[in-house]
């Protein structure tokens, strides 16, 4: 897991999980059951099933504040690990998380949510991985508010680790992603 010695100065934590058993049920799928239901995955077999830990983090002044979420998630083999990373590559993932994402928000008083999602070129980190850019723009009273979230999820063996760069207006630094998911896989590996 990250800790705050990975971070740069200015960060906080904000969440801390640990469990020896799986996620609560409700957690199991990184997906939510309307991405599921979409891509046409079987919610019964699509899900982590080990343990797992979660560290969230928030700058303190920054402006704009700037989310880290890392986790890790032990799988019951590596054939599970992989199935878990395929997903993004579904021919219908992109389209599908998009028009979720669109549909998740009530919409209220003429309010509007855009979303654009996309896949990003990275190294492979470990054994496979895949990043991801979310893109939100959510129109409030006739003003917009953009928020940008990019995934890293990387395999080790039967380890998933995940780290997610969250800012307001414009993308955090992808190398930051990327060094950070860098420093978890190292630890993962080590295992």
């Amino acid at each position: 897991m990250l800790s705050l010695a990975d971070l740069p100065w200015g960060y906080r934590v904000t969440r801390e999980v640990e469990s020896d058993t799986s996620r609560p049920e409700e957690e199991k799928h990184p997906w939510t059951p309307e991405l599921v239901a979409c891509l046409g995955l079987d919610p019964v077999r699509a899900g982590r099933s080990g343990p797992w830990a979660q560290t969230r983090f928030a700058s303190k002044n920054n402006n704009p504040e700037v989310v880290i979420s890392s986790e890790v998630d032990i799988m019951a083999s590596a054939e599970e690990a992989a199935a878990d990373l395929a997903t993004p590559r579904h021919p219908r993932f992109l389209p599908c998380m998009t028009e979720v994402s669109r549909s998740g928000p009530e919409e209220l008083d003429g309010d509007s949510i855009d979303v654009e999602v996309t896949l990003l070129d990275y190294r492979t980190v470990g054994e496979d991985s895949v990043a991801l850019r979310t893109k939100a723009v959510i129109t409030m009273k006739g003003r917009p508010i953009v928020t940008v979230v990019d995934s890293i999820m990387a395999r080790i063996g039967r380890t998933v680790v995940t780290v997610q760069v969250g800012t307001a207006d414009e993308p955090a630094s992808g190398i930051d992603a990327i060094q950070l998911v860098d420093r978890m896989a190292a630890r993962a590996g080590a295992h």
